[in-house]
C-alpha cells in the first residue's frame, strides 16, 4: 500500500494528530508524551540538517545520531525506535498496531459474542488450550485493526479491510504471521457457517510460506551459558528468582510456559523429583531435580519470594504478586550483560535454552529415547530437528557422494 510523501515541515501536525489518536485508543499519558517528545526531537534535528523529506533514512539519520552504532539493535533502539513505527502505522492504516495482545484481555461490542463462540468451539473440537488462547490473542489484534478503521460489527467487514490486515504483519516472523493468519481463515469459515458472514473471507488473506526451517537454530555454547548464569545478580531478590528460572531451564530443558507455571505441588522433594503436565502437549513428565537448581529455588522461596496466594513458586515482584504470564526477555537481558549479544539477527530466549540441552545431550551420544523423554516429546522425529543446529553432528549425518566425470 503506497501512501503520499510526508514533508518535514508536517511533522509537528501529524505528532499532534497521533498523539490525540493513541489517547483515544487507550494509551497512558506516558506513551504518548514520549512519542510527542522523540518526534518533536527529530522534527528539529530534521529542520537543522536541512531534511525536506520524511523517509526511512532521515529517521535512521536521527536514530543514528542519538544512538551511535547501537540503532539496528533492537533492544537498545525500540524507545526511541517506536515513535516512529506509530507514525508509520497511522500514514499507513490509520491506526497503531499494538505491539503485544495479552491473552487476558477482552473483545468489545457487537465482535465479542462472535469471537466467543468461535473459542468455545476450538475447545469442543479439542484444541488445546494454549491453542486457544493463542487464537484468543490474534483475533484481539484482527479487533483492533477492524476497530481503528470503523469497523465494529461483522456485518460491516469489507473485502478491502480483510487485504488490507496482512500488510499490518510484515514485521512478524514468519511463523508467527502464519499462526495468525490460519485462526483467521479458520475464524471466517466458521462465521460463515453459522451465518456471521455471508461472503467467504478467508480467500482474501493470502497464503503464507513458514520459512522457520530454512536457517539453522541459534545455541548457546557451555561457555555461554556460563556467562549467561554468571551475569545474574544473586544479591537482589530479582536476581535469585531470574537465577532459579533460567538454571531450571537450563539444567531440565523445559519449556519457557512450563518453568515459570511450576508449581510447589510440582517438586517432591524427598525423591528429588519434578513432575508436571506440560502445557503444549498434554503429556505428564517427570524429571530428576539437580541438587544446585533445587537449593536456587530454596533460596528464592526462602530470601526473596514476595508474601504471595500463589500456588506458583515464581511470582512477580508487583502487587499483588501474582503468577508470572511471561518470561521471555531475560535471558536476552543477561546476554547482553555477559557481553554476549552480538549477532544483529541472533534469536535469544528461554527456548534457546531448551535447544542448547538438546543439541548438548546428541553431541554426548545421548539415546535418542532418552532425549525425547527428556523433553517431553510424544514424537521421536521431533528430536531430530535439534541435529541442525550442530555442525558437528550436521556432519555425521552427511553422506558420500561418489565422483562423476
Amino acid at each position: 500500500m503506497q501512501r503520499k510523501q510526508v514533508q518535514i515541515e508536517e511533522i509537528p501536525s501529524l505528532s499532534e494528530t497521533l498523539c490525540e489518536h493513541l489517547s483515544e485508543t487507550g494509551y497512558s499519558k506516558y506513551t504518548i508524551r514520549r512519542v510527542r517528545v522523540c518526534l518533536d526531537q527529530y522534527y528539529k534535528f530534521s529542520i537543522s540538517a536541512g531534511t525536506k523529506i520524511h523517509n526511512s533514512f532521515s529517521v535512521q539519520n536521527f536514530i543514528i545520531a542519538n544512538q551511535g552504532d547501537d540503532y539496528q539493535d533492537k533492544y537498545y533502539s525500540y524507545s526511541i525506535s517506536r515513535p516512529f513505527a506509530m507514525l508509520e502505522d497511522y500514514l499507513q492504516f490509520g491506526t497503531v498496531m499494538r505491539q503485544k495482545y495479552r491473552a487476558g484481555g477482552e473483545y468489545e461490542g457487537e465482535l465479542a459474542s462472535c469471537f466467543r463462540m468461535f473459542l468455545e468451539y476450538m475447545r469442543q473440537q479439542g484444541y488445546a488450550e494454549a491453542s486457544v488462547k493463542s487464537c484468543h490473542s490474534h483475533l484481539l489484534r484482527f479487533q483492533y485493526f477492524l476497530r481503528g478503521n470503523g469497523i465494529h460489527e461483522l456485518c460491516d467487514l469489507t473485502h478491502e479491510a480483510v487485504k488490507l490486515y496482512p500488510e499490518t504483519l510484515l514485521a512478524h516472523s514468519t511463523t508467527n504471521v502464519c499462526q495468525i493468519t490460519r485462526d483467521l481463515k479458520r475464524f471466517f469459515g466458521y462465521a460463515q457457517i453459522h451465518g456471521f458472514l455471508r461472503d467467504d473471507f478467508s480467500k482474501d488473506l493470502p497464503h503464507f510460506k513458514n520459512t522457520r526451517g530454512q536457517r539453522l537454530p541459534d545455541r548457546f555454547t557451555a561457555d555461554e551459558i556460563n556467562k549467561i548464569i554468571g551475569a545474574i545478580d544473586r544479591d537482589n531478590p530479582l536476581g535469585r528468582r531470574d537465577y532459579a528460572i533460567v538454571l531450571t531451564a537450563v539444567r531440565l530443558g523445559l519449556r519457557n510456559g512450563d518453568v515459570i507455571a511450576l508449581k510447589f505441588c510440582s517438586v517432591d522433594w524427598a525423591k528429588k523429583e519434578v513432575r508436571i503436565v506440560q502445557k503444549k502437549t498434554g503429556i505428564p513428565l517427570t524429571l530428576p531435580l539437580p541438587d544446585d537448581v533445587g537449593w536456587a529455588i530454596i533460596d528464592y522461596i526462602r530470601n526473596s519470594r514476595p508474601d504471595s496466594t500463589s500456588e506458583n513458586i515464581f511470582v512477580s515482584f508487583t502487587p499483588p504478586y501474582q503468577e508470572l504470564t511471561q518470561y521471555s526477555n531475560y535471558v536476552a537481558k543477561y546476554m547482553r550483560k555477559a557481553g554476549l549479544y552480538s549477532g544483529e539477527h541472533r534469536r535469544a530466549g528461554m527456548h534457546t535454552l531448551r535447544r542448547s540441552l538438546a543439541t548438548a545431550m546428541l553431541e554426548n551420544n545421548i539415546p535418542v529415547t532418552v532425549i525425547a523423554q527428556t523433553l517431553g516429546h510424544g514424537d521421536l522425529h521431533t528430536v531430530g530437528n535439534y541435529i541442525r543446529v550442530s555442525t558437528k553432528l550436521l556432519k555425521q549425518c552427511a553422506m558420500e557422494v561418489s565422483d562423476y566425470e
